[in-house]
């Protein structure tokens, strides 16, 4: 995540340090003093300076614009600084800016071009890819129309992020064109090595192959929802979304297929983390957002129909913070609950959700306090207020090692933890638990480094699942080691790691105890984000 978002940060050195907009003195004059302050690395103030202008002027695509500008280093300096939760809140603003400033000024070329190249450099699940490629579809239109008034340094930037999206969509044949341009107009420098980068990646890539294929068969919508509903009702979720896809296109008045469409999407990103994850860690991710994308469309295409209200105003609701899309959500979901032409069943379902999404917001703003102010007194608060929730996992008999521990915290999505035994020496034992996503990416995962360097993932097949969350957890070691065969008697140390995201909350604890002889037990010092951990041998 970290390199995507500096990414961004970067396309304005890539672009040069302003790009020349129309002249409006005053905005002119925040402009320069911004530039000053973030030349000083000062960018939070250089954002504030332009909002300021932009209150002044809210009808200026300019000055629209140009806080665009800043946001996007602003999230670099935030990513770097390991804010995460604040980069990506200023690359949706930024990209919220530049929707406003094509909307005042369609002919905008710095915004069309700037959203593309911020579009190409977020990660998948932003879901701005297809946007961004438009947006630089229509700066190449504009540079075409008006050549003299963009150089061809300019253009070669524009064909460089146009060639990656292209690739990225699997356009290939279009994604080579455009980086040919890149080369055409530019020999030597950034683009231009970027751009032979990419054509050699194009000349290397296989041909790719669905996981999944459905037959090249086709037909018209109906035949094709058919199909979907044939493949939802024998659990072939993946096929029945290659299925959906075609019947929603082909039939855009259809609202059946977007439900349909939605569900299967839904199913098939609920199933959880599985080996899929190990090849593509968006893979869950890209599904959650493709069903956000294709309710959204229909949201705005079926406005009466109170099922793809609710439908898409729930995803709102759950997508991540950093979507931007909770409030929208809220605004939904009240006018819902308070609809007297509704049944009461829709009305009551939105009163329930609508519930929940000011929860989630709640608890966002507690996320945030715990980060930003992680010593004071009022995160304690914050923890205090996370009491003790048990649920209980893998209970045991006989001779064995109870572990209980309790997850102080809770963040917008549920944390990576692991769990596993050492002997005294450190050698890794048994791994008792790792969280999902974790477990199935294996060494392509960054949340969890002291179990990755310690385990080598050499037992976690058996024991990944679906990701744990706030409260007590118990679990049971039977005594036996990854290879099945029962450990001597000896002293054992039980380790937790959990990483939550996007707070970028960590900690490690870990607890020791005889095996062997009497009973015993131990406890591991409280943290303010695992205030409990005990563990107990027990010999029945």
């Amino acid at each position: 995540m970290n390199g995507r978002i500096l990414l961004v940060w970067a396309a304005a050195a890539v672009l040069g340090t302003g790009a020349a907009v129309a002249q409006n003195p005053r905005l002119d004059e925040a402009a320069r003093e911004a530039r000053t302050l973030r030349a000083q690395g000062k960018h939070g103030e250089a954002v504030f300076v332009l909002r300021k202008a932009l209150e002044a002027a809210p009808d200026d695509a300019d000055a629209h614009f140009r806080l665009a500008e800043a946001l996007g280093e602003y999230s670099g300096g935030q990513a770097n600084a390991g804010d995460f939760t604040g980069a990506m809140a200023s690359v949706n603003e930024a990209f919220s800016e530049l929707d406003r400033a094509v909307v005042l000024n369609p002919d905008h070329f710095e915004a069309h071009l700037y959203y593309g190249i911020y579009a190409m450099n977020v990660p998948a699940f932003f879901g701005r890819l297809e946007p961004g490629i438009r947006h630089l579809e229509t700066a190449r239109t504009l540079a075409e129309r008006n050549p003299e008034r963009h150089p061809a340094a300019g253009q070669a930037v524009l064909y460089r992020f146009l060639g990656q999206g292209y690739k990225a969509a699997g356009r290939a044949a279009e994604a080579r064109a455009a980086w040919e341009k890149t080369l055409s107009l530019e020999r030597e420098g950034e683009n231009a090595v970027a751009a032979r980068k990419g054509l050699e990646s194009l000349a290397s890539a296989p041909a790719a192959v669905p996981a999944n294929p459905v037959p090249a068969e086709t037909g018209d919508a109906a035949s094709l929802k058919a199909k979907g509903k044939a493949a939802i009702e024998a659990g072939k979720w993946t096929e029945a979304a290659d299925w959906l896809r075609r019947a929603v296109r082909g039939d855009t008045t259809d609202a059946e297929s977007v439900h349909l469409l939605a569900r299967a999407l839904a199913e098939e990103a609920g199933f959880g983390y599985d080996e899929r994850i190990y090849a593509d860690q968006n893979w869950r991710t890209n599904l959650a957002f493709e069903m956000a994308r294709e309710l959204e469309t229909a949201h705005r295409r079926f406005p009466g129909d109170p099922d793809i209200q609710m439908m898409y105003a729930v995803t709102c609701v759950q997508m991540p913070f950093f979507v931007g899309k909770i409030d929208e959500g809220l605004g939904i979901l009240e006018k819902m609950s308070k609809n007297p032409n509704l049944p009461d069943s829709i009305r009551a379902e939105a009163a329930f959700q609508l519930g929940f999404g000011y929860r989630k917001k709640g608890r966002g703003v507690w996320a945030g306090l715990v980060k930003d102010h992680p010593d004071a007194v009022a995160a304690r608060g914050v923890y205090d207020e996370y009491g003790l929730r048990e649920r209980r996992a893998g209970a045991g008999s006989g001779e064995r090692v109870e572990i209980s521990f309790h997850l102080g915290f809770q963040d917008e999505l549920e944390p990576q933890t692991a769990v596993w035994v050492e002997d005294a020496s450190g050698r890794h034992v048994r791994t008792l638990y790792v969280s999902g996503f974790s477990g199935f990416a294996k060494e392509k995962q960054v949340d969890l480094p002291e179990f990755a360097e310690r385990t080598k993932f050499e037992d976690t097949d058996g024991v990944t699942g679906a990701s744990i969350d706030w409260g007590k957890h118990s679990y049971s070691w039977d005594l036996l080691d990854r290879r099945g065969k029962r450990v001597p008697s000896g002293r054992y140390t039980v380790r937790i790691e959990v990483s939550w995201w996007p707070s970028m909350r960590y900690e490690t604890s870990a607890a020791a105890v005889q095996v062997g002889g009497k009973p015993a037990e131990a406890s591991a010092p409280k943290e303010p984000l695992i205030p409990l951990f005990h563990v107990r041998y027990l010999k029945r």
